[in-house]
């Protein structure tokens, strides 16, 4: 089973995917489209399950929920709760 972190540098702004400035070595004629196949290879390359880890911040809210809108499903509503039982 693959475990994708989902970071800050693609986040969902309720319209489109809004990509973080990064700076790169070397020139890239479309970098936003260049972050948005990373993450799409990644969320499909795994052939036993998918983990998509998304951190409880404000900023990934809209990440959240649009990951949820595509078919990702919450694994453990609340883990405090799962790790004490």
């Amino acid at each position: 089973m693959a475990l994708v972190a989902w970071g800050n540098d693609l986040l969902w702004d309720g319209k489109a995917w809004e990509m973080r400035k990064m700076r790169s070595r070397f020139p890239q004629s479309d970098p936003h489209q260049l972050r948005v196949n990373s993450y799409r290879v990644l969320l499909t390359r795994s052939r036993d399950g998918l983990l998509i880890y998304v951190p409880d911040e404000e900023i990934f809210k809209q990440t959240e929920h649009a990951l949820l809108a595509a078919g990702a499903r919450i694994l453990v509503e609340n883990l405090d709760y799962a790790l004490s039982s």
